[in-house]
């Protein structure tokens, strides 16, 4: 069984919104940075998470990212907390080798899913206090697209294809094509100054995935460990390495921090929770189900986790905690901005194709 958030009769769209923090050593100015914008987020959204990204292909060999995954419940509570004199004040006086980020989303209703293994609220569904109902409605291909209502009435598809996307041959016109440079793990210099993006592109898909495995029994532990960990680390690792294969237009994997106290020259002394997050853009939802069908550790993943946890299965109704959100988004629902931040940083190369 699985858990579906309900939006209800609040407003129908919300806001979900990265904010990272690039860093190869914690200088005071950087300590300093990063407590001020937690200040700031934690004094108005309504869930965050602070996680710490270390998985350093396509930026640098040497940097890591303290990320803020920040929730408000509706966009007009975004946008008051945004335009705020602190807010607006802390952004515009960042300085042009600042080394931080923010990816902002509007999430609608009919565009976004949450599931949960657990009635545990996390993400969205916290910061909106939502009903989690209990569903059937999953162990299929494309059940994340049947549980958008929007696909009923639109395709989703995007207006692009990487050079890697298999071609049609029914006689469709070709569609532009998007690079993805896929990670070598190269280390790439700090890009000076603002990279601003105000739109998106449309149909892009947004994915995250956590799993967590917080406090359970060491047999389940061992179990997870044995039967899907492999699987899943073989997944994660060619989602990364074959972007452009796969459509994934950025790809981070983190860990999940107590909290972002930190002290300067000691990133050791970051406490980190035993809950890895995946976060990934992708060019469509097509692209994104195409990537799970077609990975051989993929299908094992699956079919490994069913039969662990499924109905009969040894570990049906065990305490390990998988989430997954994921929202479509229409070009005007996001919007970017990357401070002084590494070459290939998130969706930076996308700036003349928005801009166009």
């Amino acid at each position: 069984m699985v858990y579906l958030m309900e939006f209800g009769d609040q407003e129908p769209s919300s806001v979900i919104a990265l904010f990272g923090v690039q860093y190869k050593d914690i200088t005071t100015e950087k300590q300093e940075t990063i407590s001020a914008l937690s200040k700031l987020i934690e004094a108005s959204a309504g869930h965050v998470d602070c996680v710490l990204n270390e998985q350093h292909t396509g930026t640098s060999t040497s940097c890591s990212t303290l990320i803020f995954v920040a929730y408000w419940a509706s966009s007009s509570d975004y946008q008051s907390w945004w335009t705020q004199g602190d807010v607006q004040d802390f952004w515009r006086s960042l300085p042009d080798d600042a080394g931080v980020w923010r990816e902002v989303m509007t999430v609608p209703e009919s565009r976004f899913m949450h599931a949960s293994t657990h009635d545990k609220k996390t993400g969205l569904a916290l910061a909106k206090m939502a009903k989690l109902q209990q569903s059937s409605n999953e162990g299929y291909w494309g059940v994340y697209r049947n549980r958008l209502s929007a696909s009923k009435t639109d395709d989703l598809t995007s207006p692009y294809i990487t050079s890697a996307t298999p071609r049609r041959d029914d006689g469709s016109p070709d569609k532009p094509t998007i690079k993805i440079s896929d990670p070598t793990g190269e280390a790439k210099p700090i890009k000076h100054g603002r990279v601003y993006l105000p739109k998106g592109i449309d149909n892009v898909v947004w994915v995250r995935e956590y799993q967590s495995s917080c406090g359970i029994a060491e047999a389940e532990q061992e179990l997870w460990t044995k039967h899907l960990t492999p699987h899943a680390t073989a997944w994660i690792d060619w989602l990364d390495r074959e972007r452009n294969r796969n459509g994934f237009l950025s790809f981070r994997t983190s860990v999940r921090l107590e909290g972002a106290d930190i002290e300067p020259g000691n990133a050791a002394s970051l406490k980190k929770i035993n809950e890895l997050n995946q976060f990934a853009y992708v060019l469509d939802l097509a692209h994104f189900e195409r990537a799970g069908k077609s990975f051989a550790e993929h299908r094992k993943l699956r079919k490994n986790l069913m039969e662990l946890y499924g109905p009969g299965g040894e570990m049906e109704g065990g305490d390990a905690h998988l989430m997954v959100e994921l929202c479509v988004l229409k070009a005007a629902d996001l919007e970017a901005e990357y401070v002084g931040c590494v070459e290939g940083t998130g969706l930076m190369f996308l700036e003349e194709i928005v801009r166009s």
